[in-house]
């Protein structure tokens, strides 16, 4: 699940596309290429494509050097060379390990960005961090490779993988065929691993993933056949807010997602999403009795809805899974939880911003409660308590964001291992039972 949320972005190019739009509760399907605020974590560096930051550290720029294949721009405090491409190239690429003496340890933000004439590219050990968008719109690009040194890094079949292949981070479009089985060694599949790609119809997931990011499949318009293993606990469909509220789903704008049909959409056990529009005061008390997750952003936005009831075999309730941007937009007032729930994460901000909530009740199996969980939570109803078993042993920052005097937060166990902010901003008060 997603707890550590390194920034990163992979390959991503700004751009929208096939948004279908879910009113109500709509999951905005697009096949926007933004920053992916969902993380692969492991040990190599990804980067934000926008941001300017490492996962390892602030890239500071220096003055940029120039051949005719590359443009170098120094980094980390003068130490090493981001790499980035220059006036001219073309064909077989290969990224040199070192440039006046120092190591090249980065490729750059949209580093080979529309670079139509590349046919391939050799990746050296010495690179430690690179951006997913590094080589968006290299139309010609057919094949990777890595250096078999690299520790973080490899390849096979037009794939970008981490050192063990557990991580996918990102395919070439004109490497893979329409049919892909993904390996069964991968556990992730990154945000937009496969996004945009239109000439996909076909993938197959092994059993051994766990985890779908944000956008991997978004804007593959032929993309009509998924198998998705009951393995997969966490997919994510990401909201944003800005000048527009929009999300970025896993499968946005797939025919696959296109083909369900309209209210609740299912990835495997995973509940994804309500597909149509929500009827005013809705109430939804039929999730299939063998799901196992409600997907990141899955009711997100949701302003109809009113009262939900989950089933005790789900597991996960994934990162803003009933997040709502504004505080007035909200009308959830109850979630009730079945009998002998067996809920063990709510992921970061997954009832974020429900101003109206009334009534809940943690399970006692609740192990984590992700960073502003409930945030902005019963903002409306200043009456609103709520309890947390002593089975918690994680909450994350900000967890009870603003939550007022007269509601009350009672603990039952101990806040040892608790983020040390996890009551920031919160005026609530607090009962400490497990003390």
């Amino acid at each position: 699940m997603k707890t550590e949320r390194i920034i990163i972005c992979g390959f991503l190019a700004v751009m929208f596309a096939l948004v279908l739009v879910f009113t109500g509760c709509s999951l905005l399907m697009s096949a926007i290429n933004k920053d992916a605020l969902d993380a692969i974590s492991g040990a190599f560096g990804i980067t934000n494509e926008q941001s300017g930051h490492t996962a390892s550290g602030t890239a500071n720029s220096g003055s940029p050097a120039q051949t005719t294949q590359f443009k170098f721009t120094l980094i980390n405090n003068g130490t090493a060379y981001s790499v980035s491409k220059g006036t001219e190239i073309s064909g077989a690429v290969v990224i040199p390990a070192t440039y006046n003496g120092k190591p090249v340890t980065e490729i750059g933000d949209k580093a080979f960005d529309g670079c139509e004439n590349i046919t391939g590219i050799t990746i050296p050990a010495s690179i430690t961090n690179f951006y997913l968008n590094s080589f968006n719109g290299c139309t010609s690009l057919t094949s990777i490779t890595v250096a078999a040194d690299n520790p973080n890094l490899s390849s096979e079949g037009g794939i970008l993988y981490n050192k063990t292949k557990t991580i996918l981070y990102r395919a070439l479009e004109g490497g893979i065929s329409a049919t892909v089985t993904i390996p069964a060694s991968v556990t992730t599949i990154g945000s937009y691993a496969f996004s945009g790609y239109t000439g996909l119809t076909s993938v197959t997931i092994p059993n051994n993933v766990t985890r779908i990011g944000a956008g991997a499949f978004s804007g593959c318009t032929n993309l009509a056949s998924i198998t998705i293993p009951a393995s997969v606990t966490d997919i994510e469909n990401t909201l944003y807010n800005g000048p527009e509220i929009w999300f970025e789903g896993a499968f946005s704008g797939t025919a696959w997602l296109n083909s369900q049909p309209d209210g609740l959409v299912y990835a495997g056990k995973v509940l994804y999403g309500y597909k149509g529009t929500m009827p005013a005061n809705t109430t939804i008390n039929n999730i299939r009795a063998d799901t196992i997750a409600i997907a990141g952003g899955a009711f997100a936005e949701c302003g109809n809805l009113t009262r939900i009831t989950i089933p005790a075999s789900v597991r996960y309730i994934c990162w803003q899974a009933f997040s709502c941007s504004s505080i007035n937009t909200s009308n959830l007032t109850t979630v009730i939880f079945e009998r002998g729930s067996r809920l063990e994460i709510i992921d970061s901000d997954a009832f974020y911003g429900c101003t109206k909530l009334n009534s809940i009740t943690i399970p006692e199996s609740v192990t984590s409660i992700g960073s502003g969980a409930f945030d902005h939570g019963g903002y409306g109803d200043r009456n609103f308590s709520i309890t947390i078993p002593a089975s918690v042993t994680s909450v994350g920052s900000r967890a009870f964001g603003f939550w007022q005097p007269s509601q009350t937060i009672t603990i039952q166990g101990s806040t040892t291992g608790w983020d040390s902010r996890w009551n920031e901003y919160c005026y609530a008060r607090i009962v400490y039972q497990g003390r």
